[in-house]
């Protein structure tokens, strides 16, 4: 079973660690075996001094203090730990057999850090640490079998009849990806609420004011306001020409196989929705992007446009909006 690059890294954290403490706890053998066998009362105090290091070093292997952090920053590197084991080889180096192969291997130990410490490896934390890290892991990420990736491909022909926009989601090919839902109301909602803040079948200014096509459009559905088919024509869909004028796309957004890019399309609730405003050219879009020529009877105007928005209201009122 192939392990994930977190757990690699947290087991050969904890490996370290393990190989620190052994270290210590055998600098601190030989110190006391020095102690022991050497007659010399000089050098009881440098062995002496040497075993209480290395049982703070060992207390600070399994639970790192914040007085290391702010004060010895130099034992959480692996250039200052290599340092730090250079220099304990060479101070338990005796003429005790004992003694030299625990100072050679403490060496070892001390020139392997200082290879670490030029890599990009990351600090080697406590151990407590790294055994917390190595629970959360097995928590969060068991060893399960890995499942296949779901490919259900929709049709992207399907529409609602009553609407221009897709019913459902669209699926296109590798390069657009794109999609977007058709609803009347929100989940959970019903054809007598009377939602102004959100209506997916009708085209909004980017600025989010409703527009004069969207509340003639609704004072039809109430009943308020007797108008045909033709009078509030539906937005058109893509790669089509219509009433309004041919079709056109921006180079940018749009890949030419008749969908709307991803950038045209806002999450609200967990439906998207088409916006469109006016450009300063005249022409109607998406962000620039997807837009149609300008013609006379527009459903949409721009709320934020003072210069389109006299000719637009003129409009609106000879059609009686």
């Amino acid at each position: 079973m192939m392990l994930s690059k977190s757990r690699l890294e947290n087991v050969t954290f904890l490996s370290l660690n393990a190989l620190n403490i052994v270290c210590y706890l055998l600098v601190i053998v030989a110190c006391l075996v020095s102690m022991a066998t050497s007659g010399k009362v000089m050098e009881m105090p440098m062995q002496a001094y040497a075993t209480l290091v290395c049982i703070a070093l060992v207390a600070n292997e399994i639970r790192t203090p914040q007085f290391t952090k702010d004060y010895l920053r130099f034992i959480c590197v692996y250039r200052g730990r290599g340092l730090l084991f250079v220099f304990l080889a060479c101070l338990i180096l005796q003429d005790s057999p004992f003694n030299i192969v625990v100072a050679i291997f403490n060496l070892a130990v001390g020139l392997a850090y200082l290879i670490l410490s030029y890599t990009g490896m990351d600090p080697l934390p406590s151990l407590l640490a790294n055994h917390r890290t190595r629970r959360s892991l097995s928590a969060r990420y068991p060893d399960l079998p890995r499942g296949s990736m779901n490919t259900k491909m929709f049709d992207p022909n399907a529409f609602d009849s009553s609407f221009g926009f897709p019913n459902g989601v669209r699926s296109s090919t590798a390069t657009t990806g794109t999609a977007f839902t058709s609803s009347k109301r929100p989940p959970g909602g019903s054809d007598d609420d009377d939602d102004d803040d959100w209506n997916p079948d009708v085209v909004v200014t980017v600025t989010g004011e409703e527009t004069a096509y969207r509340k003639a459009h609704r004072k039809a559905e109430r009943g308020e306001l007797e108008v045909d088919n033709e009078a509030f024509p539906r937005p058109p869909s893509a790669a089509e020409t219509t009433d309004y004028g041919e079709t056109e796309y921006g180079e940018s957004e749009f890949d030419g196989t008749g969908r709307f890019s991803p950038i045209h399309l806002e999450d609200e609730e967990g439906l998207p929705r088409q916006e469109f405003a006016m450009g300063e050219d005249g022409r109607y879009g998406a962000d620039a992007g997807y837009y149609r020529k300008a013609h006379d009877r527009s459903p949409v105007y721009a709320a934020g446009n003072e210069r389109e928005k006299g000719g637009e209201r003129e409009r609106r009122e000879g059609m009686g909006w």
